[in-house]
């Protein structure tokens, strides 16, 4: 979801662009409710003195990247407590619902060894998730 906003140095208040990523959709059997998992991040907006606004320069005044939880019997997000890997594939979504859990692919850089795949796996009952490594060289 797309939100354009543009900052204003005479409020001296700055609205940064929000972007939601939908990472998982599903059934809750344990409080019988639908529910959506997303990302949501945020990113300065470029901004142009001739028009009245001044570049920010410090992308470090972002916000940090949430995730937040849709329900749709209360109809409100929540955010949730995690720190969660999203969706990286490089254009390729892999992302299923089964029995209770959200599951996406995602490649994790570290900084020290190879590029790792995993399977993440978010908990509609209890908003946890865990992943499990995959194996590069599997097609």
């Amino acid at each position: 979801m797309f939100q354009p906003f543009a900052a204003n140095v005479s409020h001296d208040v700055i609205n940064f662009l929000s972007f939601r990523d939908v990472h998982g959709f599903g059934y809750d059997s344990r409080t019988y409710d639908f529910k959506v998992v997303s990302h949501v991040s945020f990113r300065a907006p470029r901004l142009f003195p001739w028009k009245g606004y001044v570049p920010l320069g410090d992308t470090s005044l972002e916000p940090e990247p949430l995730w937040e939880i849709y329900s749709l019997r209360s109809n409100s997000w929540r955010k949730l407590d995690v720190v969660m890997p999203t969706t990286n594939m490089n254009g390729l979504t892999m992302r299923v619902y089964l029995n209770g859990l959200c599951h996406w692919g995602c490649i994790i850089d570290h900084f020290d060894s190879e590029r790792e795949l995993n399977l993440v796996s978010f908990d509609l009952s209890n908003d946890v998730f865990f992943t499990t490594p995959i194996p590069m060289d599997i097609d």
